[in-house]
């Protein structure tokens, strides 16, 4: 008897349906959660490890109360709390729509390749932001996670 060591086709699109399917209710579930619970201190929410051995902030620091505030829609409080991650989104919720477009009609998904250079400017926007943010001096305070009164 030979083994059939590769999937059918239809076995193929059945798999990447079902997890488009999956991911979609995963993010769906995860996004209701975020919405109906703040995060904050004592909450279900892990803190940042980075801030609490160091104390300071760290890039992504911020990152789940922005996401909060943008699903409350308050675009302003979520820039507050993280002005990279809030740049971002819009570029990250167009991948993660085609990479689920592409789960779902098992279609290849979408790799973004980076040149090494823009890598390393990448890293180097990270790693300057993650001090700026650290800075207790106007403008530079401004980048660090807070609450707009």
């Amino acid at each position: 008897m030979e083994s059939d060591s590769c999937d059918s086709p239809l076995r193929m699109i059945r798999r990447s349906r079902l997890i488009a399917v999956a991911a979609a209710s995963g993010f769906t579930a995860a996004a209701a959660i975020l919405y109906l619970a703040p995060p904050g201190p004592g909450t279900l929410y892990p803190p940042c490890f980075f801030h609490v051995v160091t104390g300071l902030h760290c890039p992504g620091c911020g990152s789940t109360r922005c996401l909060h505030a943008l699903l409350h829609g308050d675009v302003l409080q979520a820039a507050a709390y993280n002005v990279v991650l809030l740049g971002l989104s819009p570029v990250l919720a167009i991948w993660g729509v085609a990479v689920w477009y592409c789960a779902l009609t098992a279609r290849p998904i979408p790799v973004w390749r980076l040149t090494v250079r823009v890598g390393w400017v990448l890293v180097g926007f990270l790693v300057l932001f993650g001090i700026l943010r650290n800075i207790n001096v106007p403008p530079f305070s401004l980048l660090a996670p807070h609450r707009i009164s």
